[in-house]
């Protein structure tokens, strides 16, 4: 069974703005034909991509059974993710496996889930698995390096090692009203808070849900599953640019549910039914942030939004022939083929409740 990951670069500048019309285009061979909506009448349209490279994994050797996530290495080529046997692999640049490590499990060197991946300074991975409330630390060879408990365990996604050095920078799955991000020591003891801007506003902790994407060279991004809006860090990780998307969704609210039975009752909250999903992943280059993007239009799933690292501004959109996460089911249960489109849906853990939201391929698929 025949298997590829394929590298492309962008190509070329903005073609043209596309309102209410019909227009084609080809990527990989296939003739592209959509009718744009009003809603895309403020995108501009980027050429599709240009293969410059392909690696093809005959045995599945390098991608393994079930490949979620890419990131790329700082060695030159990537990290796969293998929901298969729960292990990690590094490819090299030319395709060859570098090294293979974990399994499934509770003790050292194993995992439940792979929510965040993150290379320090040293060039040591850095794994975020929550489901076992802590941070492993895989070095440059592939060996076990640490095990780092997560304070409380309520992390959503991994920040640049450069906003606290030594110490371990995180997004907060809750509480995220009040907490942009903090950070903690190997021994799991909390050191620096920021707090979220002001005006970044949203009622109920459900609806500020979301990642984040390191820009290389310095700072990062914070986006939303559940709104346009991005905060963009400094290299130190003050709070630098907000900023909103060209399709712009604001959050939405929450609503109570009930549930009851024999001799019980229960009460929570929801994200209202009617929400639109917003952010489903980004990644950046060191000048542009990449947003793959849901929203309302006919388009939903098959948008890449791109935008200016330093101050927010709109660069352009790819429009791909299907949804990459759509392809990353796909590529999991059915084909088993990694392509270009496929890797952007790189942190796609669809199924077993886990929606993450960073495609991290789509940094080694578009930005070398």
């Amino acid at each position: 069974m025949n298997r590829f990951v394929r590298r492309v670069r962008r190509a070329g500048p903005i073609l043209r703005t596309v309102a209410v019309a019909t227009w084609c285009t080809v990527f990989g061979g296939m003739t592209l034909l959509s009718s744009a909506v009003a809603l895309d009448a403020q995108r501009q349209w980027l050429p599709a991509p240009v293969e410059v490279a392909a690696w093809e994994d005959v045995e599945g050797t390098l991608l393994g059974a079930r490949p979620m996530q890419i990131e790329r290495s700082p060695r030159g080529g990537l990290v796969v993710t293998d929901w298969g046997d729960y292990s990690i692999r590094e490819v090299s640049a030319s395709g060859e496996l570098v090294w293979k490590f974990g399994r499934r499990g509770s003790g050292p060197g194993e995992f439940l889930i792979f929510l965040d991946l993150q290379f320090d300074e040293d060039g040591s991975l850095r794994v975020l698995d929550p489901r076992n409330r802590r941070i492993t630390v895989v070095g440059s060879a592939g060996k076990l390096l640490a095990t780092v408990p997560v304070p409380g365990g309520d992390v959503a996604a991994l920040l640049p090692p450069s906003f606290d050095p030594g110490r371990f920078a995180v997004v907060p799955h809750t509480n995220k009203r009040d907490t942009l991000w903090r950070s903690f020591s190997a021994t799991g003891v909390r050191r620096r808070t920021v707090l979220m801007p002001a005006q970044t506003a949203f009622d109920h902790d459900l609806v500020g849900a979301g990642g984040a994407a390191e820009i290389p060279g310095g700072g990062a991004v914070v986006y939303f599953r559940w709104s346009s809006q991005m905060i963009i860090l400094a290299a130190d990780g003050s709070v630098g640019v907000l900023a909103d998307g060209v399709e712009a969704i604001p959050f939405p609210e929450v609503v109570a549910v009930e549930a009851s039975g024999p001799g019980w009752t229960a009460a929570g909250f929801k994200v209202d039914p009617k929400a639109v999903r917003a952010t489903l992943g980004a990644t950046a280059t060191a000048s542009r942030i990449y947003v793959l993007y849901f929203g309302s239009t006919s388009h939903a799933g098959r948008v890449v939004d791109t935008y200016s690292t330093q101050d927010g501004e709109y660069l352009g959109s790819y429009l791909f022939p299907r949804s990459p996460v759509r392809r990353r089911v796909a590529l999991s249960e059915r084909s088993r083929r990694c392509s270009a489109d496929d890797a952007l849906g790189g942190a796609g853990a669809l199924g077993s409740g886990w929606w993450r939201h960073r495609p991290f391929g789509l940094a080694a698929v578009m930005a070398r």
